[in-house]
Formats: C-alpha cells, sequence, structure tokens
C-alpha cells in the first residue's frame, strides 16, 4: 500500500487532481481489504473537496472515518477529521468549528508529532473565525499556523493563510497589510497554478484596494476574478466576487448597478447553500433600498439577514448585523428601535460595527440619490 498512498500524496502536493482521482479509483475498486478501501477514499474525498465538489467529498470522508476509527490509523483519522472540517465549513455549516476543534485536540497527542497536519488545523480554525468574523483570533490562530509551517515549506498551505490574513487584515482596517498579504498570496497561488485559490484571492485583493479606495486599481482585479469563476464553472465563492463588485457600484453611487449585482450574489449564494453570504447580500441590498427611500425593503432585508444569521454559531457576523441596522435606524431618527438592537449587541462587548452604516449618503435625513451611469 505504501507506494500507491505515496503516489497519491504526490499527485496531490503537485496539483494533478485528476490523475490522483483516477489512480485512486482504481486503487479504490480492487482493494483487497477495508483499511486499503478507506485510505483510497480518504484520497477521493479530498481530491473532491479541492474541487468544490463538497457533498460528495464529505460523504466519501465520513465513510473513510468510520472505517479508520476502528482499525484504528489515528493519523488518518486527524487528517479526516481536518478535511470533514473543511467541506462543513464551505457548506457555511455550524459544525465546522467543533469539528476543527476535535481534529487538532487529536492531532496534539499524536506520536510522533506531525507539525504540518497541526498547521493546517490551526489554518482551518483560523478560516473559520473568520467567516465568523472574528478578526483578531483569526490572525492570532493564521500566527500560530505559520509558525508551524516554517519547517513544512508548503508553499500551498502558506499561499491559502496569506490570502485569509489579507481579509482578516482588511476587517481590521489596517489596508496596507491586507494588500501586502493579498499580493504575497496571490504570487504563490500562481506557483501552484491553483485556479478557484487564484479567482478567490484575485478577489481578495481587489477587495483590499476598494476599501482603501483606490478603487480605479480595484475593478480590473474583480472583475479579472469573476471572468474566472466564470471559465472555471465555479459555484462555491462565486457569490463572494459578486458582492464585492456590488460594493464597487456602491461606493459609486450607481445604485441600480449595484442592486443588481447584489440580488445576483444573493441568487447565487441560495444556490450554492451558503447561507452567511447570502446574509451579507441581503444587508447590501438592505442598504440599497435605504438610499432609494424604501425602507420597507430596507427593514425586510435586515429582518432576513438577522433570522439567517440567528442559530448558525456566528455571533460576531449577528452583532454586526444588528450594530449596522441600529446605525441605519438611527439615522433615520427611529432611537427607539435602534436602542432595541444595540441591547443585543450590548450582550457581548466584543462585538464591533462593521461600519456598513458608515457607507449611507451622509445629509439627514435620508434622501433617494439619483446618480445613473455615466
Amino acid at each position: 500500500m505504501d507506494d500507491w498512498a505515496d503516489r497519491l500524496e504526490q499527485l496531490f502536493a503537485q496539483g494533478q487532481l485528476q490523475e490522483g482521482r483516477e489512480l485512486a479509483r482504481e486503487i479504490l475498486a480492487e482493494a483487497a481489504d477495508q483499511h486499503s478501501a478507506a485510505v483510497a477514499r480518504f484520497h477521493l474525498a479530498r481530491i473532491a473537496i479541492r474541487l468544490h465538489d463538497v457533498e460528495t467529498g464529505l460523504e466519501d470522508v465520513r465513510r473513510a472515518r468510520a472505517i479508520l476509527e476502528a482499525t484504528p490509523n489515528e493519523p488518518l483519522v486527524v487528517e479526516c477529521l481536518d478535511w470533514e472540517a473543511a467541506a462543513l465549513h464551505l457548506m457555511e455549516s455550524p459544525a465546522a468549528l467543533s469539528t476543527a476543534r476535535d481534529a487538532l485536540r487529536r492531532c496534539l497527542r499524536l506520536v510522533p508529532p506531525a507539525p504540518a497536519t497541526e498547521a493546517r488545523i490551526l489554518g482551518r480554525i483560523g478560516a473559520i473565525a473568520l467567516s465568523h468574523h472574528d478578526w483578531k483570533s483569526a490572525i492570532w490562530y493564521y500566527e500560530a499556523a505559520t509558525q508551524r509551517l516554517e519547517p513544512v515549506h508548503d508553499i500551498r498551505l502558506l499561499a491559502h493563510m496569506c490570502n485569509d490574513l489579507s481579509v482578516a487584515y482588511l476587517e481590521l482596517g489596517l489596508h496596507e497589510r491586507a494588500i501586502h498579504y493579498a499580493r504575497r498570496g496571490l504570487a504563490l497561488h500562481r506557483m501552484v497554478d491553483e485556479g478557484p485559490a487564484v479567482a478567490r484571492i484575485t478577489n481578495n485583493l481587489g477587495l483590499a484596494l476598494l476599501r482603501h479606495g483606490r478603487l480605479p486599481e480595484a475593478e480590473p482585479l474583480l472583475r479579472r476574478s469573476l471572468r474566472l469563476c466564470r471559465r472555471l464553472r465555479l459555484t462555491a465563492g462565486l457569490s463572494h466576487v459578486l458582492l464585492s463588485l456590488g460594493e464597487l457600484e456602491f461606493r459609486r453611487e450607481r445604485w441600480r448597478e449595484a442592486a443588481a449585482l447584489f440580488s445576483e450574489a444573493a441568487d447565487e449564494a441560495t444556490a450554492a447553500a451558503e447561507p452567511l453570504t447570502h446574509a451579507a447580500a441581503q444587508q447590501w441590498l438592505a442598504l440599497v433600498n435605504e438610499v432609494g427611500g424604501d425602507q420597507d425593503e430596507a427593514d425586510r432585508g435586515f429582518r432576513v439577514a438577522i433570522r439567517e444569521l440567528t442559530g448558525h454559531g456566528t455571533g460576531d457576523r449577528l452583532r454586526e448585523c444588528r450594530a449596522n441596522y441600529a446605525l441605519l435606524l438611527e439615522r433615520r431618527g427611529d432611537v427607539a428601535s435602534a436602542v432595541q438592537h444595540w441591547k443585543e449587541v450590548a450582550r457581548d462587548r466584543r462585538a464591533v460595527p462593521a461600519g456598513l452604516g458608515d457607507l449611507l449618503p451622509r445629509p439627514e435625513p435620508l434622501t433617494p440619490r439619483h446618480s445613473q451611469p455615466g
């Protein structure tokens, strides 16, 4: 088994996923015992997850882990848990964090230690913290991961961490650091020629430049990311690129274009089963409706977002959403309603408003803008 297992590892590390998938399928079909079949299925699972065939990957990795738990093969069980967490994270499932923590707990007990696996799991938890908008925790986990990664020289993993560090620094308002990590991540991803990852980091670099006020530099990157998503027929993550382009149009006060992009992002998020991204799209649509004077639709958008975020294990996102809604209500002069949402935010002192409300036009009371493409 060692020879073909080593070959599968090599193909995966080199990004030769289709060749790896064919070999793993052959081995699974000819497996002489359950353990060999489970190892082959694990390789099929992570290839599927890497190719964004997430549901297939999740099913395969769970089937593999069930056999490996009984074998037992603890190092590979830890690997299975990590990739299960990866699939759940891509599906925006609240179970991703507990699964990743279980993987880390069991990884830390391995003898001999597995620093590369530990680094990847720490990075996974960082990514989940990032999706929950817990920026400082995300940075802490990524820094811990990179410390363990230094002797390993895993370019692909380092590229992913640079990508996510750029997002965390972006959301903390540290735009120059965000741009630095995004550019570094993009360069590393191009070294290993990962199309989906290049699309994602290109979007993040464009978003960092956009938030830094460098719109002319941001636009070609965001449009390049969208073209790459379309060419690769990506579904996971497409909604994020559409949100970025919508924000670009919003900042230009091109309300109809922004609304169309946010609506498309919401539809794509629904199709890809990305409830957190759908909630973000609803918040942006609410802001567009507020600018247009349709307060009922703005209220509806925030109510939908709050409902979707409730119970998803994403407290920071929910608090940010409530804080943004409270800011909007304050601008209307509806202090009583705003206070109710601020009370919800105040239940956790860590909450920091995301600041989407600051993008609304300044004059009070709010009046519709009529800027059109020019």
